[in-house]
């Protein structure tokens, strides 16, 4: 069933088999494409049966004929970084086609976010160089080019906005046939024009592994506006471990209720839609097939945080479905989460955020960015950017790419003890500041479950907790409001995150 699903999306064209020498290959396929380094290149399409096939990559290639339903698949093998190169299927030929490393970016609104409604960006318009301009004087803004000019993107731009109106027959025809994404574009490279339009929280990543890497980096961004986890899982596994969530799908109260009014508004009870169940896997994953990974940035919760324990259950699906269908560099594909940022008054993003910590400690090979302390107190959409790209790209840095960095904050406390009626926290090898005053910060749970405000200081390496000397504390919180001006970091700036653990 999903093989016929994924051809029926990928080769929907009209002209499929025009030219027995012209194979129809996926839009991905194109110049300034970026292949995975270190793995075996895989390589498919569809032609008129028994067409002989032939791939070649520099000076590797390899042919196939096409099976009696036409389609093909050309295995070469894995290159060490490097390009550009030519690439040639059949009678197309693809130019300016690099080895380097390829990531997945992926999520709801705060991942499609562009780079030009960064607030940095916005302040500085030196922040992004543009390749095709005059070469920069100063050794930043030479760095800064170099950087960009390794830089190449494949926007899978969504066809129609999720935003309050309806949309046409037309338009909800499409998305009916999972015609969301318009990939015609193909792979661009960096420009001042195509990383406006980009992901702001992209860019930056992608920028600091160019940097850091020296290679060629490769993002391919498909994140949906208000897009929820279910809609990214595989529906074959959904509906095997969690059937519930497709029962009635516009009345589910698992769903939140904005998700299935603006679902509603937009294309009404008879078309499929977005943020329901399984269609981005379907539109957005699946047509990935054949692209080789190293990894995804994922920044997603926004719209499913109200039922946080359905959502400890929708993201190791959403994870494993990725995983069993995307090939990956790795042994497992690695995600690295965004925690959801502060904001007022969203009363359930304190404990969503505590459990995202949590996943990211339990689930093997996720890590979690910390956001909150660049959230806005009015704003789902905080402008600052440039942090969160940074935190990524240096956790992928350091547990992907095996790079030594010191003073990444661990989570939450590694240790704690009780001591002369004062509460010590230990967080690791990291040595904590306050990067402000800290008020409202800590609080302390008394043994009949009341919270009460816990007075911090930092005494030889550790976070000393001063409270009430009658309270028996059982439990202790940080930054436990839906807007949280964090103000624990490292040394090196790296903050703590939300949580709250038991005090034995």
């Amino acid at each position: 069933m999903r093989r016929i699903l994924l051809y029926t999306l990928l080769y929907t064209c009209a002209c499929v088999c025009a030219h027995a020498g012209t194979p129809f290959v996926p839009n991905y396929y194109s110049d300034n494409m970026v292949l995975q380094r270190h793995t075996p290149l895989s390589f498919s399409g569809q032609a008129a049966p028994g067409t002989r096939v032939h791939v070649r990559l520099a000076d590797i290639s390899a042919e196939v004929r096409a099976d009696q339903a036409g389609l093909w698949q050309v295995m070469l093998p894995a290159m060490e970084a490097g390009g550009p190169y030519e690439l040639q299927i059949g009678l197309k030929h693809y130019h300016d086609v690099y080895v380097g490393e390829v990531w997945l970016c992926s999520g709801q609104s705060n991942m499609e976010f562009r780079l030009n409604q960064d607030a940095d960006f916005r302040r500085n318009s030196k922040t992004l160089s543009d390749p095709n301009g005059p070469a920069p004087t100063s050794a930043e803004g030479r760095r800064r080019r170099a950087d960009d000019e390794r830089l190449h993107f494949y926007n899978m731009r969504a066809r129609w906005l999720t935003g309050a109106y309806r949309w046409s027959e037309a338009a909800c025809d499409s998305t009916d046939r999972l015609l969301y994404f318009d990939t015609s574009r193909g792979w661009e490279r960096c420009t001042s024009e195509t990383a406006a339009q980009f992901s702001a929280i992209a860019y930056y990543f992608g920028r600091e592994l160019a940097d850091s890497l020296g290679c060629h980096i490769g993002l391919v961004l498909n994140a949906v506006g208000g897009s929820t986890c279910e809609s990214w899982i595989d529906p074959e596994l959904l509906h095997r471990v969690q059937p519930e969530i497709y029962e009635n799908w516009a009345d589910n109260p698992l769903v939140q209720d904005w998700v299935r009014g603006r679902s509603m508004q937009n294309v009404g009870p008879n078309h499929r839609h977005p943020y329901q169940p399984s269609y981005l896997y379907e539109a957005g994953i699946l047509p990935l097939r054949d692209m080789a990974l190293r990894g995804a940035i994922w920044y997603q919760g926004e719209s499913n945080a109200q039922d946080i324990e359905e959502h400890e259950l929708l993201l190791p699906l959403m994870l494993q479905s990725w995983r069993s269908y995307l090939t990956s560099a790795e042994d497992e594909l690695p995600l690295y989460m965004v925690q959801l940022s502060s904001i007022a008054p969203r009363l359930t993003w304190p404990a969503f955020r505590d459990s995202q910590r949590r996943l990211a400690e339990r689930l093997s090979g996720v890590w979690m960015a910390i956001s909150s302390d660049v959230g806005d107190s009015l704003d789902v959409h905080p402008r600052l950017k440039r942090p969160v790209g940074h935190r990524l790209a240096v956790l992928a840095l350091k547990n992907t790419y095996g790079q030594e960095i010191a003073g990444i904050m661990p989570y939450a406390p590694t240790a704690h003890h009780l001591q002369k009626g004062r509460l010590y926290l230990t967080l690791g090898e990291a040595r904590p500041r306050f990067t402000h005053t800290p008020r409202n910060m800590f609080e302390i749970r008394d043994a009949e479950g009341n919270w009460t405000e816990a007075h911090p200081s930092v005494e030889r390496g550790q976070i000393r907790l001063d409270f009430n000397p009658l309270i028996r504390p059982t439990a202790v919180r940080y930054g436990w409001q839906p807007f949280t001006r964090a103000c624990v970091t490292s040394q090196t700036g790296w903050p703590l995150s939300t949580f709250e653990m038991e005090v034995r």
